[in-house]
C-alpha cells in the first residue's frame, strides 16, 4: 500500500466540471455540430398501427423521388436483425410484424433532411392489423394473443424470507392497497442523433449515448461480415438519464447500416415528436402490497405482487424488475417477506432504464404504506420508520446483512430536524381554509452498481506524459453527472498531480476498455476504484524513484498540489513534472492499466434471496407541499433531501445531482406522465408533456451523511439516481397530510388530488 498524505487535499473539495466552460460558452461538440461533406440524412418510416403483420412493402414511390438516395427494408440487413439490449426480440427494422407505433420498418436516406422525409411519405406498407394488447394484466391472461413467439411474459423475479403467513398471523394490524404509477419521459435537452461515418477498414459511429461498446456489440451484429471494424465514439451529450442506455443500439445501428450500404457518411437526428413515440420510457406499475405490524409498531410481514408493463420489447426490463422486486419492503427490517413481480409485453410503447430503475416505483408503493400503517396504529411516520429502519447488524429483504456504512437512520433524524418535522405536523393539524399545507416522509435504500444480473467490471487506463500532464482513459461515459471530474480528483489526489494537468477525453472504444455500461449510480464506484487502482499502480514508481533522489523510504514519500517531498526532511523537494522528467530518463513507462470487478454480490433466483449489491447508499426525504382544496393545485413550498452516499468526492456536484433529481422526481410526481391511449401517445411533444419550470422549484435543502463505504474508492459510494427514489413518496405522504386522504395513484395531478379531496370530504 503507498503512502498518501494524512488528509485527503483535493478529494472532498468543489471542482467546476471539467467541461463547464466549454458547454456554458457554446464550444462543446454535439453529435449534430459535426459538419462532414457529403453528409446524407435518414428517416424512419415507422409502423402505421400499433400490431401488425407486414404483408409488404412497396418502396417504388419512394425510389423515384429526386434526391433520394436508397430506401433500406429489412431484406437489406446483411448480419442478425436484432439490436435487444438483453433479449434478441427487437429488430432494427420490422421484417414480419410491428408491435408498437414506434417500430421501424424502413430507412429513407436522403440529400438533405426534407428530401428523406418527403421520401418515407412515399413508402407504402400493406398491413394486416391485428387486436393490441394495452394493460399488463389483460397480457397475463392465459387466453391473451401473444405478442411475441415465446409468450407476453418478459421476466419474473420473487423475494423470499421468512414464512410471510406466520408473519401475518402475528400481526395485529395490516393494510392492504393498490398503488399505480403512470409513464414517464427523460425529456433530455438533445433527442437521439447518430452519425455514421464510413472509413477504409470499417465504420465509425458519432453518437449521443451512455454505453458505447453495448451500441458496438449492436451495430457489429446487425453489419454482420459487411466490416471489418466497427468503432464507437461518444460525442459531448446533452442528457440521458437512463434513456440513452438502450435506444443508442436502435438508432446508432440504423446509421451504422445507412452509411455502410451507401459508403457515404449519414445523419439520424430524431425531432422530439420522433423521440418521445420511438424511445423507451420508465415503466408504468401496478402494485399490490399488504403489510402487517404488531400493536407497537414492528412490522411482522410484507406481500407484494408487482406487475409492471414492459411494452413491446424488453430492454432493460428485466434488471428494472429485479430493483422493483428487492425494493418494495422498504429500507425496514421486516421479518417475513414474499413478493412476485412480473413484467409483460404490451403494444404499448417500450420500457426501459430511467433514473432509478424501478425504485422509485417500489418506494412509493412502500413509502405510502408506511404513512397508511403508521395513521392505523396512531404514530408518528418518523416515529413509526425509527422503530423499523436498517441499521448496522440488521438483514434486508434478501436475508442480506449489513455490516458496515448504513448511514439511513442519521439521514432520518437530521431530516427531521432541518425541517422542524415535529412542530409543523402538530401545526398542520389544526389549520383550516382552503390553502392547506402538509408535510411528507419517505426513506429509501439503493444497492451499489449493478447487482447480480450483469458482468458488474469497471476499467482505466491512466498515463502521464513526459510533460507531466495525465490522461485517464476510460469506458464510463460522462453525460451531465460530473464523474470525469471525480475520476480527475481521484488521479489528482494519488499522484499528487495539480488538477488543473488532468484531462479525460469522451470514450471511443478504439481506444478504451469496456468498463461496462454507464448506469446505476455505478461510474465513480466502479470506474473510480479501477482509475485510483492504476494511478496507485504509477504512484508506487514515483515513490521509487524520490525515495532514490531523497535518500529515503517509499512510505515517506509525499506527493501533493504538484510538489514531491520526503516526510523525514521536507526541505527535499521536486516538482511533480521534474519527477516525471526523471522516471522518464530512467526509461520507466508511466502508463498502467487497472480492472476492478465487483465479486462481493450472490443471488439465488430460485430461493430469492441473496446478496445482491455490494453496499447501499441511503436517503430520507421531507417534502413541505400547499394544496388548494378548491383547484387541486400542489406546489411544493421546501424540500429537504438528506442522503448517505459515502465519502463525497466533490460537494459541488453532489448537490447539483440531489437537485437535479429532486426537480426532475417535483415533475414525475406533479405533472409528467406520457398518456396513452390504445399504444398512441397523445402528448409527443413539450407542448403537451409537462416538465417542471424554474416556477415549480421550491427551496431545496441538500443534507449530507458520510458512512464511509470500504469498498468504494476513498469511501465513496454511489448517488446519482437516490435523490429521485424517494420524492413519490414524500410528495404523496405530504399531501395525504394536508387533505386527509391517501394518494395511491401518480402523478398527482390536480384532477386526481380534487377527486380525493371530494372523496375525502
Amino acid at each position: 500500500m503507498i503512502h498518501l498524505s494524512e488528509k485527503p487535499w483535493i478529494v472532498g473539495k468543489e471542482f467546476l466540471r471539467m467541461d463547464s466552460w466549454e458547454k456554458a460558452f457554446g464550444k462543446a461538440k454535439y453529435t449534430a455540430d459535426y459538419f462532414i461533406d457529403g453528409l446524407l440524412y435518414v428517416k424512419v418510416v415507422r409502423s402505421e398501427y400499433t400490431h401488425a403483420f407486414i404483408k409488404g412493402i412497396d418502396i417504388s414511390g419512394a425510389v423515384r423521388k429526386s434526391g433520394l438516395v436508397k430506401v433500406l427494408t429489412a431484406k437489406d440487413v446483411p448480419g442478425v436483425n436484432d439490436v435487444g439490449f438483453f433479449l434478441p426480440d427487437q429488430p432494427v427494422l420490422c421484417s414480419d410484424k410491428v408491435r408498437y407505433l414506434g417500430d421501424g420498418v424502413a430507412l429513407v436516406v436522403g440529400q438533405s433532411m426534407e428530401d428523406a422525409a418527403e421520401g418515407a411519405e412515399l413508402v407504402k406498407v400493406d398491413y394486416e392489423p391485428l387486436p393490441g394488447i394495452f394493460d399488463p394484466r389483460e397480457a397475463r391472461k392465459p387466453e391473451s394473443i401473444k405478442i411475441h413467439e415465446k409468450g407476453n411474459v418478459i421476466d419474473y423475479h420473487k423475494v423470499r424470507k421468512g414464512d410471510v403467513k406466520k408473519g401475518f398471523d402475528e400481526s395485529e394490524v395490516v393494510v392492504e392497497n393498490e398503488y399505480r404509477t403512470g409513464s414517464a419521459d427523460h425529456a433530455y435537452i438533445e433527442p437521439e442523433v447518430a452519425l455514421a461515418i464510413p472509413e477504409h477498414d470499417g465504420i465509425t459511429v458519432i453518437g449521443s449515448l451512455q454505453c458505447p461498446f453495448a451500441v458496438e456489440l449492436a451495430c457489429r451484429k446487425v453489419l454482420g461480415n459487411t466490416v471489418k471494424n466497427v468503432r464507437i465514439v461518444q460525442a459531448a451529450t446533452g442528457g440521458g438519464f437512463g434513456g440513452k442506455e438502450d435506444s443508442p443500439n436502435e438508432y446508432c445501428a440504423r446509421a451504422a447500416l445507412s452509411a455502410v450500404l451507401t459508403r457515404k457518411p449519414v445523419l439520424i437526428n430524431h425531432t422530439r415528436r420522433e423521440s418521445m413515440i420511438g424511445h423507451p420510457k420508465r415503466h408504468p406499475s401496478i402494485i399490490r402490497r399488504k403489510m402487517g405490524a404488531s400493536k407497537d409498531g414492528l412490522i411482522k410481514a410484507v406481500e407484494a405482487e408487482i406487475i409492471s408493463d414492459g411494452g413491446a420489447y424488453a430492454s432493460l426490463t428485466p434488471r428494472v424488475l429485479f430493483s422493483m422486486a428487492l425494493c418494495v419492503s422498504g429500507p425496514y427490517v421486516v421479518p417475513n417477506v414474499k413478493v412476485d413481480a412480473w413484467s409483460m409485453y404490451t403494444n404499448n410503447t417500450p420500457s426501459g432504464a430511467f433514473r432509478g430503475f424501478g425504485k422509485p416505483q417500489a418506494f412509493f408503493a412502500a413509502e405510502s404504506q408506511m404513512d397508511e400503517m403508521a395513521r392505523e396504529l396512531g404514530l408518528d411516520p418518523v416515529d413509526f420508520r425509527l422503530k423499523n429502519i436498517l441499521r448496522l447488524g440488521t438483514r434486508t429483504a434478501s436475508d442480506q446483512l449489513l455490516e458496515e456504512s448504513v448511514g439511513l437512520e442519521q439521514t432520518l433524524l437530521k431530516a427531521a430536524k432541518e425541517s422542524g418535522w415535529k412542530t409543523k405536523r402538530e401545526e398542520y393539524a389544526k389549520q383550516s381554509g382552503t390553502k392547506r399545507r402538509g408535510i411528507g416522509v419517505a426513506c429509501v435504500h439503493h444497492g451499489t452498481s449493478l447487482g447480480p444480473l450483469g458482468v458488474d467490471t469497471g476499467s482505466a487506463i491512466v498515463s502521464i506524459l513526459p510533460n507531466g500532464k495525465v490522461i485517464i482513459k476510460t469506458g464510463i461515459t460522462d453525460y451531465g453527472q460530473g464523474s470525469h471530474t471525480g475520476f480527475a480528483q481521484l488521479v489528482a489526489e494519488v499522484l499528487g498531480a495539480p488538477f488543473e494537468n488532468i484531462s479525460v477525453p469522451l470514450p471511443d472504444t478504439e481506444h478504451v476498455l469496456d468498463s461496462g455500461p454507464t448506469v446505476a449510480s455505478r461510474s465513480m464506484f466502479m470506474g473510480g476504484n479501477a482509475v485510483k487502482m492504476a494511478a496507485e499502480k504509477i504512484r508506487a514508481k514515483l515513490n521509487l524513484i524520490a525515495s532514490e533522489l531523497f535518500g529515503c523510504s517509499e512510505k515517506e514519500v509525499v506527493c501533493r498540489d504538484g510538489l514531491v517531498y520526503s516526510t523525514r526532511n521536507p526541505s527535499k523537494s521536486i516538482t511533480f513534472e521534474n519527477l516525471v522528467i526523471k522516471c522518464v530518463e530512467k526509461g520507466i513507462n508511466l502508463t498502467e492499466t487497472a480492472w476492478f470487478h465487483n465479486k462481493f454480490i450472490s443471488w439465488d433466483a430460485e430461493k430469492g434471496q441473496g446478496h445482491p449489491w455490494i453496499s447501499y447508499s441511503f436517503a430520507t426525504h421531507i417534502a413541505e407541499v400547499e394544496v388548494d382544496t378548491e383547484t387541486g393545485r400542489v406546489k411544493v413550498l421546501r424540500y429537504f433531501g438528506a442522503h448517505d452516499a459515502g465519502k463525497i468526492i466533490n460537494p459541488l456536484l453532489l448537490k447539483g445531482q440531489v437537485y437535479g433529481a429532486i426537480v426532475q422526481g417535483i415533475g414525475y410526481a406533479l405533472f409528467e406522465e406520457v398518456i396513452q391511449r390504445d399504444g398512441k401517445i397523445l402528448n409527443p411533444t413539450f407542448m403537451d408533456y409537462y416538465i417542471p419550470t424554474i416556477g415549480d422549484v421550491p427551496e431545496i435543502i441538500p443534507i449530507f451523511v458520510e458512512e464511509e463505504c470500504k469498498f468504494g474508492p476513498f469511501g465513496l459510494k454511489g448517488i446519482a439516481e437516490v435523490p429521485i427514489e424517494p420524492v413519490l413518496g414524500a410528495i404523496g405522504n405530504a399531501i395525504s397530510n394536508a387533505i386527509g386522504v391517501p394518494m395511491r395513484s401518480t402523478p398527482f395531478t390536480l384532477e386526481k388530488v380534487y377527486s380525493a379531496i371530494r372523496r375525502g370530504s
